[in-house]
């Protein structure tokens, strides 16, 4: 799929801006996300279907998948308490 939208017959951004890369060229502007939104969309349906699938049919993913968003959220709120002196808590 991504070969298909960096080619120039079938993307219409990579005419206008055949220098930039796909991400750059979709982030561009409004007209660009509305032309790369169904392509998003499919990407994420069948991002969900696959982490639905492996929910059910793995014994260990969900204990996995719950440790990775733990670790992603204290990655998360060690990196903003380094940023202000303050914290993350309620003040």
């Amino acid at each position: 799929m991504q070969e298909l939208l960096n080619n120039p017959e079938a993307s219409p951004s990579r005419k206008f801006n055949p220098t930039k890369a796909l991400t750059d060229r979709v982030n561009q502007g409004r007209i660009e996300r509305a032309i790369y939104q169904p392509y998003r969309d499919v990407l994420k349906y069948y991002d969900q279907i696959a982490l639905l699938t492996m929910f059910q049919e793995s014994d260990t993913f969900e204990r996995r998948y719950t440790a990775r968003l733990d670790k992603r959220a204290a990655d998360f709120a060690r990196k903003a308490e380094s940023v202000t002196n303050l914290g993350v808590s309620r003040q």
